[in-house]
């Protein structure tokens, strides 16, 4: 074999090489991400970029907050009735599930981020060379297992030396927070109690917290009460293991 035709196979290997390695980054959605990434940061003016990242990270930390105020209060921003005196809702009483759904806790999350990424914000006085005008924030939340994903809308007119740009969405911002693991296992929680509204069956809770990666407490709260948590050490938020909290409400045997 000649060295021109060595050389060829080399350079065919390569080629070959790198089709394969594109293939493989295609399918695995690498590419996309990539170029969607880079396509937004195209799209903003150099200018504000600045503005745009620090609003993205405004959203990633308020999402924080309010997944944390969620794990404490079983769900909810503002938790209703029936609940603990200590905030804590009831997810059976009176032997009837009161478990919110998915959607629900997704909407008390959204309203977290439009009533608290304000303070995060702080009027942007970080950035004193702009003159910014604020529209209504608002927040689209979907809960995933690995994930919490958010959509927010907060329209800005930004002001500079006579040049007026506009930022409106900030979306695909995703927290790392196996909620949707949680969420589902407390559902298959709940659903073992309406089969058996006067027991607690413990085998029950430590199959599903072991299939799940969970870990599951239980706290006597008054003659009728158990707290529930749920701990995932697999989702940090700051910088701690993730906890969800409720309370079930038991007869009282006379």
């Amino acid at each position: 074999m000649g060295k021109a035709q060595a050389t060829l196979y080399v350079i065919l290997g390569i080629i070959l090489a790198f089709i394969v390695l594109f293939v493989v980054l295609f399918q695995t959605g690498v590419i996309e991400s990539l170029t969607k990434q880079q396509e937004s940061k195209l799209a903003i003016p150099p200018q504000i970029q600045a503005i745009d990242g620090f609003v993205k990270g405004c959203i990633e930390t308020t999402a924080n907050g309010a997944l944390y105020r969620i794990g404490q209060q079983g769900g909810y921003f503002i938790v209703p009735k029936p609940s603990t005196e200590f905030g804590i809702p009831y997810y059976f009483v009176k032997e009837k599930s009161h478990m919110p759904s998915k959607e629900r806790i997704e909407k008390e999350i959204s309203l977290y981020l439009n009533e608290e990424l304000f303070f995060c914000i702080r009027n942007f006085a970080i950035f004193p060379d702009f003159e910014i005008e604020q529209g209504k924030i608002g927040t689209k939340t979907q809960i995933r297992d690995n994930e919490v994903v958010l959509d927010v809308d907060y329209p800005l007119t930004i002001t500079k030396a006579g040049t007026t740009f506009k930022l409106e969405e900030f979306n695909d911002i995703k927290v790392s927070a196996r909620l949707g693991v949680v969420y589902s296992s407390v559902s298959k929680m709940i659903e073992r109690q309406l089969k058996d509204k006067e027991n607690i069956c413990i085998s029950c809770l430590v199959d599903i917290g072991i299939e799940n990666d969970l870990s599951v407490d239980m706290f006597n709260f008054e003659p009728d009460s158990v707290i529930f948590v749920i701990t995932d050490k697999n989702t940090q938020i700051y910088k701690e293991d993730y906890e969800f909290v409720f309370a079930n409400q038991y007869k009282v045997q006379r």
